[in-house]
């Protein structure tokens, strides 16, 4: 077991981390999820999630209807004659009032709905005609009555002190960047939404990249802005030093903002130097802000990874999670992340002498999640699989194979990769495509199977990418096991594959953009530096090797 439980930790770190943000931007989610501090009870209703929605069609109009009053909204309003079936090209998203824009370029508001969230969705049918729907949000949106206290800082990020020597034309000759607005707060910004705004952020010529350090500038706690600089310049192992102050900053000005916690996370690529710095950013957040259970869940989801290269920081992670319990008992989304907290203390329990304790840590796991389930109402359940199944799933996989039922975790690995090609439309496909086939792959190396190993690493390289696979690259543990065994030539071909979606230069071709065209050919020449270790009969020396 101490081969698959020592290498298990990255397989789902990403899928892990990331479904972590999707289960709690289930409950939070802007467009109809719970408040903070609100009752669990809203949790009763599915939420109208906006990627999911796009691309779908719709036989009739009381069909769209009804999908929008089980994600909390009613329609208010329709433009246009409603043509079956109608495909959703487009939303946009206001509050209080909303602006539309129809293809003949007539445009008008929908004013006087002071307080509740409205939404246009744009649908056309297969000839092309136009119908543009209004939805308002059931309930007014009632901003967070916290007054966040903002502590003296023991290690001060000031936006000015980001200067980044470049031959950008003078700032006051800047026009026109291509820099992307949001239109909701930084606290309510989506997980898909921020993954978006970063890959953008890789195509942001110097121009753009100044204007929007001036607007960062004129307000830190811009999240699309700085996310966007961030994709820019948060590439390469480690980080660079713009790459970790804009990081950072994220910290230290959107500290309530779900993206501060798991998508920041990932994007850190585990660097230990940079969580160090984030750790301390949040216990002096926690000191100035003892009740605010974001920022308590945020600093919990950060020593929680933490205490995978520092184990005093588990006990700590575990103390913020049952403090967040305490103060919100009635949202499953902190029995979850408990649990999770219990799968991390499992997962480094390495030692032959300490098989008793990981198998409790990890029923423990188990027993936070059943707790979880039996606080969500049963409609909001089947939402919730429904939209991020995979995170409950995946807790329950690795918390078996810790556990020691082999067979069980098998079980939910493969259930998983068969809900995958009901995902082809998603961000996350890609990165389901690449987690659960190296799961699997080293379910089968533990089992002594490693023929059966390397056709799970190929199938996973067989990905398309992700905005995550394509920025930051895959995790390299099953290929690492594969390479033990003497599996040379398999992992070689996997990195080929690799080389489809991370580092892949055939995209510049015709590509303008010269941060495009670096990242591109930073990753190319990565690839080539594991091929050749390889090929001399070394393990690659990078850290994403070694996790």
């Amino acid at each position: 077991m101490k081969t698959i439980i020592r290498f298990s930790t990255g397989m789902f770190a990403l899928a892990g981390v990331l479904s972590a943000a999707l289960a709690q931007e289930t409950n939070e989610h802007p467009l109809g999820g719970l408040t903070p501090g609100a009752s669990s009870a809203k949790t009763s209703q599915p939420v109208f999630d906006t990627w999911e929605i796009t691309g779908r069609t719709f036989a009739n109009l009381n069909e769209l209807t009804g999908y929008a009053k089980d994600g909390g909204f009613v329609v208010v309003g329709r433009f246009g004659d409603f043509h079956a079936p109608a495909k959703v090209v487009g939303i946009r998203t206001g509050t209080n009032s909303i602006s539309y824009r129809r293809k003949n370029g007539s445009a008008g508001k929908y004013p006087g709905f002071d307080g509740f969230e409205l939404k246009t969705v744009t649908l056309e049918d297969p000839a092309g005609n136009e119908t543009i729907v209004v939805l308002r949000s059931h309930e007014k949106v009632v901003p967070d009555a916290v007054t966040l206290s903002k502590p003296v800082l023991s290690n001060p990020l000031s936006p000015t002190a980001l200067v980044l020597t470049t031959n950008d034309p003078a700032p006051d000759k800047v026009t026109k960047p291509e820099l992307i607005v949001a239109s909701v707060s930084p606290d309510k910004l989506p997980v898909e939404d921020a993954w978006r705004l970063v890959e953008a952020g890789r195509k942001l010529s110097a121009a753009d990249f100044s204007a929007g350090e001036l607007k960062l500038q004129k307000d830190p706690t811009d999240l699309a802005t700085r996310l966007q600089l961030l994709g820019h310049e948060g590439h390469g192992h480690p980080m660079s030093p713009a790459g970790v102050k804009l990081l950072l900053g994220v910290i230290e000005n959107n500290p309530r903002s779900r993206i501060a916690g798991p998508i920041c996370i990932v994007i850190s690529a585990f660097d230990q130097q940079t969580f160090t710095r984030a750790i301390g950013l949040w216990q002096d957040f926690i000191t100035a802000n003892p009740a605010d259970v974001r920022i308590l869940g945020n600093a919990a989801m950060w020593m929680e990874q933490f205490a995978m290269v520092q184990p005093e920081f588990k006990g700590k992670s575990k103390a913020l999670y049952e403090k967040v319990r305490a103060l919100e008992p009635n949202n499953p989304d902190w029995a979850e992340h408990m649990g999770r907290a219990w799968l991390g203390e499992a997962t480094i329990l390495n030692a032959p002498e300490q098989t008793d304790q990981r198998i409790a840590a990890a029923k423990q796991c188990i027993q936070q999640f059943e707790a979880a389930e039996r606080l969500r109402h049963q409609s909001s359940r089947d939402a919730y699989r429904m939209q991020s199944g995979e995170s409950y799933l995946e807790i329950l996989a690795r918390a078996s194979l810790l556990a020691g039922e082999t067979n069980q975790a098998k079980a939910y690995a493969t259930q998983l990769l068969k809900t995958v090609d009901a995902k082809t439309d998603t961000w996350n496909y890609g990165n389901l495509i690449h987690g659960y086939n190296s799961f699997l792959g080293l379910i089968a190396v533990h089992e002594g199977k490693p023929d059966e190993a390397a056709k799970y690493l190929l199938a996973a390289g067989k990905t398309p990418g992700s905005p995550q696979l394509n920025s930051f690259g895959p995790d390299f543990m099953l290929a690492k096991e594969l390479l033990r065994l003497g599996q040379k030539d398999v992992v070689l071909q996997y990195l080929d594959s690799v080389g489809n979606f991370w580092g892949n230069t055939n995209k510049n071709a015709g590509e303008k953009n010269a941060n495009t065209i670096r990242v591109n050919l930073n990753n190319l020449h990565t690839l080539e530096s594991y091929r050749q270790a390889i090929r001399d009969g070394k393990f690659p020396a990078d850290p994403k090797w070694s996790r």
